[in-house]
C-alpha cells in the first residue's frame, strides 16, 4: 500500500508529506503538507523565509478546497506567526497579520472548539500580541491578554496531555513574555515534555529541544537559554 502524506510526516520524510499531500489534493493533503512545511521550516538552523511563504500557500489551498477543514486555518495562522517573527513587528502590523491569524484561529475555534491545536493556536496569538504590542494595546485593539493565553494553553494542554509540540510552544511562549516571573513552570512544562515518549519524528525533536533547554535552566545559564529559545521561537 502506497504511504499516505500523514505516514510520510510521522517518520519525518517532510518533503515526501508535501509532494504526498499536494497530490492528494483536498483539504486535508494540503493542511498535511502546510504543516509538513512548517516542520521542515522551524526544524532548519536558520529561519526561511521561502519556506514560511510555501506552508501559507499550501495552508490557503486548504482553506480554498474545503473552509470547513479547521487544520487549513491553523496552519495559516501558524505560518503567519513565524513569519511575522522573522520579519520584524513593524512589517507584520502593516499587513495586518495579527487580524488575519485572529480570523484563520477564530474560524478554527468555530469549527473545533475543543481541538487542542486550535487552542494553542489561540493562546500562542493571545501571548505574542501582548509581547510585541504591549498589554494595554493588546487588549484595547485586539481583546488580547496573557492570561487569556495561559488559559488557552493549559486548555489546550489538558485536552492533550503528551502533546510535546504543544507544550514546548507554551514554554517559549511564557520564556518570550515573562521568563523570570513564570520560570518555575517553564522548568515544570519543560521537564514534562522531555520526559514524554514521542509519538512522531517532529515531536521527537521537540523532546530534545526541551531537555536541552531544562538543561540550560537547571545549570542557570540563562543568556544561553534565552538565545535557544529565542531561536525555537523564529527569530531572525
Amino acid at each position: 500500500m502506497e504511504p499516505t502524506p500523514e505516514d510520510y510526516f510521522v517518520k519525518g520524510g517532510y518533503e515526501a508529506a508535501i509532494e504526498a499531500g499536494e497530490a492528494q489534493g483536498d483539504a486535508a493533503g494540503y493542511a498535511l503538507a502546510a504543516r509538513a512545511a512548517l516542520a521542515e521550516a522551524t526544524l532548519r538552523d536558520r529561519p526561511c523565509l521561502e519556506c514560511l511563504h510555501h506552508a501559507r500557500d499550501l495552508a490557503r489551498h486548504a482553506i480554498m478546497e474545503d473552509a470547513d477543514y479547521a487544520e487549513g486555518h491553523i496552519e495559516f495562522a501558524a505560518a503567519l506567526g513565524y513569519e511575522a517573527r522573522l520579519i520584524g513587528s513593524f512589517r507584520a502590523r502593516f499587513g495586518r497579520f495579527a487580524e488575519q491569524a485572529k480570523d484563520a484561529i477564530d474560524t478554527a475555534l468555530r469549527l473545533t472548539p475543543d481541538d487542542p491545536w486550535a487552542l494553542s493556536a489561540a493562546g500562542g496569538w493571545n501571548i505574542e500580541v501582548v509581547r510585541t504590542g504591549g498589554s494595554l494595546l493588546g487588549r484595547l485593539l485586539y481583546g488580547a491578554t496573557f492570561e487569556k493565553g495561559v488559559d488557552l494553553y493549559r486548555r489546550a494542554l489538558a485536552a492533550d496531555p503528551g502533546n510535546q509540540v504543544i507544550s514546548l510552544q507554551y514554554a517559549l511562549a511564557l520564556t518570550s513574555y515573562d521568563f523570570e516571573g513564570k520560570r518555575l513552570e517553564i522548568m515544570a512544562v519543560l521537564d514534562a515534555t522531555a520526559r514524554e515518549d514521542p509519538r512522531d519524528a517532529y515531536s521527537g525533536v521537540m523532546k530534545a529541544r526541551a531537555a536541552e533547554l531544562l538543561d540550560l535552566l537547571m545549570r542557570d545559564k540563562r543568556d544561553d537559554y534565552r538565545a535557544l529559545a529565542r531561536r525555537y521561537l523564529g527569530f531572525p
